[in-house]
């Protein structure tokens, strides 16, 4: 993926209004009274949870460009969500994981941009969930409080998801944050809260629901295979000229177990036999998008 980092929008997001729920009679049948509540494991419908609307500033300045559906800068994100779509509709996949090998490769912020694109589709429900609880920024990203958060709940059970949870005005995005105060990460990734929240996942597995987990760096530590071993499959992120080649063959190796949809290259920028003409330097694309707005 090209130049995806300095692709920054230069226009207020544009939030458009979808039908947020609509029952579906394919879709598996889960406990009611729980989940109208927001209590137990299960992920909250997306009309149980407060909306919020992201300063358009505070998106510009952290680059997400992926709620501006007819804008040249999300393209990329669009293409992106194509694949992803079709591969999870494939495969039955409903439980995705956002990795890197190492730090500052940008795995959140196409996380959170793909998610952000992904919630404007109107046939599909998205939950972001921020698993990088030591080093947790989806909060920042979209200006969330995340006091309390996700990790809270894993630790205790508590609050209710439907607290912590919070859905995207006018799109099927709901984002569940973490705050950077997990004590004892290993304990809580390997924890009872952990593990009931990402059995429900999969019993809720559904064609109209794509769940999207941000994760840490996979050479940091064991995290993210404590987390890998519940997931559908995994999306790699690799920051242009961040990583090595033998940390790219090993970061395969240890996630082994969990199918990869594809590498994304963040901080690309296409030179002259770009076939995609992703780079800024193509200006057919502006030109194409300017003239629709």
């Amino acid at each position: 993926m090209s130049d995806l980092r300095t692709a920054s929008p230069s226009a207020p997001a544009d939030f458009p209004a979808v039908d947020v729920r609509r029952a579906r009679a394919d879709e598996p049948q889960i406990d009611a009274g729980r989940h109208a509540a927001g209590l137990g494991c299960d992920l909250p419908p997306l009309d149980r949870l407060a909306e919020l609307r992201p300063n358009a500033e505070l998106l510009k300045t952290n680059h997400i460009v992926g709620f501006r559906g007819n804008s040249a800068v999300s393209r990329p994100f669009n293409l992106l969500r194509g694949q992803i779509t079709a591969a999870c509709e494939q495969h039955g996949y409903s439980v995705l994981g956002v990795v890197s090998a190492v730090p500052d490769e940008g795995k959140s912020f196409i996380a959170a941009n793909l998610a952000a694109v992904l919630g404007r589709m109107p046939q599909l429900d998205v939950y972001l969930l921020d698993l990088d609880l030591r080093r947790p920024s989806v909060a920042g990203l979209f200006g969330i409080n995340a006091e309390p958060g996700l990790d809270a709940w894993l630790q205790h059970g508590a609050p209710a998801l439907s607290q912590i949870g919070r859905r995207v005005e006018g799109t099927n995005l709901a984002i569940f944050p973490s705050a950077p105060t997990t004590p004892n990460v290993v304990a809580t990734l390997h924890g009872e809260w952990f593990e009931q929240l990402m059995g429900s996942l999969s019993r809720a597995r559904s064609p109209s629901r794509i769940v999207l987990c941000d994760l840490p760096p996979v050479f940091v530590g064991d995290d993210t295979m404590a987390v890998a071993r519940h997931l559908d499959a995994y999306i790699h992120v690799v920051g242009s000229g961040q990583s090595t080649t033998r940390q790219f063959e090993e970061l395969g190796r240890l996630l082994k177990d969990t199918p990869c949809l594809g590498s994304v290259l963040n901080r690309y920028v296409g030179g002259p036999f770009d076939p995609y003409g992703y780079g800024r330097s193509s200006k057919a694309y502006e030109a194409y998008f300017s003239d629709q707005n």
